[in-house]
C-alpha cells in the first residue's frame, strides 16, 4: 500500500501525477485547496492509495558473499521486543475510531513502525466498520476482540508488529464491561510493553460533561489527552474541576475529518508555528480591507506555542482572542 500527496497549480495536474506513478489504479482519498502553509508547493493537494504501484526497474546488484560463521540462534529474551501499544478511549462520537486510522495510516506512511489495529468495538451494529474500511485501504492488519482471550490471542499473533492502537467503546454501553476491557489492557505491562492511554474528547463538549467524562473512563487511568475537533470548537480547560484535564500530556491533536494529515502531533505543530513565525508577511492590496494578523509571540512554554498555531488552523484563518488549549507545561513535554 503506498499513500501520497501530489501538488500542482491545477487539480488536472496533480491527477495526472499521480495516475503516472501509481497507475490507474490509483484511489483519490482525498481533495483539497493546499492549506497555506504549504501553498509554495502548488495550489491543490490530491491525496492518493494504491495496493499495488507500478515497479521500478530492478537495479543490478552484486549478490552478498555468504558470511562463513554461521548464525547464532536468538535467545528467547531478544525474540519479545517492547511494543507500544496507544489505548484509546472516550465517548462515542468523539473521534477515536477516526483517530486510530490516522495514528495507525501516519505511522505506516513515514516508515516509523509496523502498525496494526485492534477494536473492542464488535458488540455494536457497524461499530467496526469505519476502522477496518480504513485499516483494508491502508494494508493494516486489523482484529475483532469480544473478550480478555481474543486480546490475548491477538497479542500473541500480532507479535510481529511493534504499534499496536486500540479502539474502545464508549461507557453508556456497559460500564463493568469498559472495567473489564481496562484490566485486560493492564496485562500489556506485565508482558512488558509499553502502555499508553489517551483520553479522546471534542472540543465541543461541555465543561460539566468533560468533568463527567473524567469519572467515566477513570477505569483506563489515562495519561494523554487527545483533543478533537479543534477546527469546529474552542477547549476550554480552565473551568473548575477540569484541573486533572490540565495535567494531562497531549501528544496529539485533531485539526479535521480528513485521514492522515488532519492529526498533529505536537512536534509537528511546534514546526508549523516556527515556519509561520519566518514566514514573510504579505503586503496588503489597496483599496482593500486586510484584517492584520499579529506575529507570533516568543512562547514562554510549548503549550502557549500549541495554542497560537491550533488558532491558525482554523476555516476562518482568523485568529481568535480565547485559547483551544489551556493546559500545563506537561501538555507538550
Amino acid at each position: 500500500m503506498k499513500i501520497k500527496s501530489y501538488y500542482a497549480e491545477t487539480m488536472d495536474q496533480a491527477l495526472q501525477s499521480a495516475s503516472k506513478e501509481l497507475g490507474d489504479e490509483a484511489l483519490i482519498l482525498n481533495t483539497r485547496e493546499t492549506p497555506a502553509e504549504f501553498r509554495h508547493f502548488g495550489r491543490y493537494e490530491v491525496v492518493c492509495a494504491c495496493a499495488n504501484p507500478p515497479k521500478a526497474e530492478p537495479l543490478l546488484v552484486q549478490p552478498p558473499t555468504p558470511d562463513p560463521t554461521p548464525p547464532v540462534p536468538p535467545s528467547p529474551q531478544a525474540e519479545h521486543k517492547p511494543r507500544r501499544v496507544v489505548v484509546l478511549t472516550g465517548p462515542a462520537g468523539a473521534g477515536k475510531s477516526t483517530c486510530c486510522a490516522k495514528i495507525a495510516i501516519s505511522a505506516k506512511c513515514a516508515g516509523t513502525s509496523s502498525p496494526a489495529l485492534l477494536t473492542w468495538d464488535s458488540g455494536r451494529v457497524g461499530g467496526s466498520d469505519l476502522l477496518r474500511a480504513f485499516a483494508d485501504i491502508a494494508g493494516i492488519p486489523i482484529r475483532e476482540l469480544d473478550n480478555a482471550e481474543d486480546f490475548s490471542t491477538a497479542l500473541k499473533d500480532l507479535r510481529g508488529h511493534d504499534l499496536l492502537i486500540i479502539d474502545t467503546p464508549a461507557a453508556d454501553a456497559d460500564t463493568d464491561a469498559l472495567s473489564k476491557i481496562a484490566m485486560a489492557h493492564r496485562s500489556v505491562v506485565a508482558g512488558g510493553d509499553r502502555l499508553e492511554t489517551h483520553l479522546v474528547l471534542s472540543a465541543a463538549y461541555s465543561e460539566s460533561y468533560l468533568r463527567k467524562c473524567l469519572d467515566l473512563y477513570a477505569a483506563f487511568d489515562p495519561a494523554f489527552l487527545l483533543p478533537t475537533h479543534l477546527d469546529e470548537s474552542n477547549l476550554e480547560l480552565a473551568g473548575p474541576g477540569l484541573e486533572r484535564l490540565g495535567r494531562l500530556r497531549i501528544e496529539w491533536c485533531s485539526t479535521g475529518r480528513a485521514v492522515p494529515e488532519d492529526l498533529q502531533a505536537t512536534a509537528q505543530v511546534l514546526a508549523k508555528a516556527a515556519a509561520i513565525d519566518t514566514r514573510p508577511t504579505p503586503q496588503p492590496v489597496p483599496s482593500a480591507v486586510v484584517l492584520p494578523t499579529p506575529p507570533l509571540a516568543v512562547p514562554t512554554n510549548p503549550a502557549d506555542t500549541i495554542e497560537q498555531i491550533l488558532t491558525r488552523f482554523r476555516r476562518d484563518e482568523i485568529p481568535s482572542s480565547t485559547h483551544l488549549i489551556r493546559a500545563t507545561t506537561r501538555n507538550a513535554a
